[in-house]
């Protein structure tokens, strides 16, 4: 069983947060299934989701094998109502054009640039910036709020990159969080974040800035590769006055969020 560091605060209604692997979750809320940054599932998580007559979307923060694979187009047609939110550079990359089935009359992805809105009724994506490639989003629907970071991270490497080096990807990463704070986000229900130990020193930094920028009510740490101890090390980052913090560090690990 996962464990749960918590301080609680409740949500507008229930969801479920089921980790997938890596930086992959499904997120199911009453009227919505979201899919993040499918790469595997060893666990089957995605196989063994029944056809409940929800949209389910698959949301790609950007091209990176790790975060993006064109399988989700296949699996996508198990699901009567389905649909692509893409990070725009996507399109451009070579596992799309070799693989996206832009034959069928059905296939209509939706490509988003950082600042862009997706709003179909049932869920509303913003993109916001990241301090990699592609975008990093919130997912507004049955009055939750849910952010994904793709791989927007404080990116220092403290050990190993000049000093000049890591104040640039501070002011880069702070600039990020600022543009996000401009469009009137204060609070998120649950954020899905990288903690990457291969950063060494300092690994926890930007993890600790996003959750003291923003009220986060569940964090759930991604990115963390084989090192899932130190990303359940929310010692080094909580936030004290509000949050819970989920350690899903297993594929097919869930939190039943109220």
């Amino acid at each position: 069983q996962p464990r749960l560091f918590s301080n609680r605060m409740e949500a507008t209604a229930q969801m479920t947060v089921t980790y997938i692997f890596h930086s992959g979750f499904l997120v199911e809320t009453p009227s919505a299934v979201l899919i993040f940054d499918y790469f595997k599932d060893p666990a089957g998580v995605v196989d063994s989701l029944a056809d409940t007559g929800k949209t389910v979307y698959f949301i790609a923060s950007h091209r990176h094998p790790d975060h993006f694979v064109p399988q989700i187009f296949t699996i996508g047609k198990r699901f009567a109502s389905h649909k692509f939110l893409l990070s725009h550079e996507i399109e451009k990359c070579a596992a799309y054009r070799r693989h996206a089935p832009k034959t069928d009359p059905d296939f209509h992805p939706v490509f988003l640039y950082r600042g862009d809105t997706f709003d179909d009724g049932t869920l509303r994506l913003q993109a916001f910036p990241s301090t990699d490639i592609g975008i990093s989003s919130l997912a507004s629907t049955d009055g939750l709020k849910i952010f994904h970071a793709g791989d927007l991270n404080l990116w220092q490497w403290k050990d190993a990159a000049p000093a000049e080096a890591v104040k640039m990807a501070r002011g880069q990463f702070l600039a990020c969080l600022r543009d996000i704070k401009a469009t009137g986000v204060t609070s998120i229900d649950a954020a899905m974040y990288p903690v990457d130990p291969r950063q060494g020193n300092g690994y926890e930094d930007g993890a600790r800035i996003f959750v003291d920028t923003f009220k986060v009510k569940h964090f759930f740490p991604m990115h963390f590769w084989d090192d899932p101890a130190k990303a359940t090390d929310f010692a080094a980052y909580r936030n004290e006055t509000f949050g819970e913090y989920h350690a899903l560090t297993e594929p097919s690990d869930k939190a039943i969020i109220k």
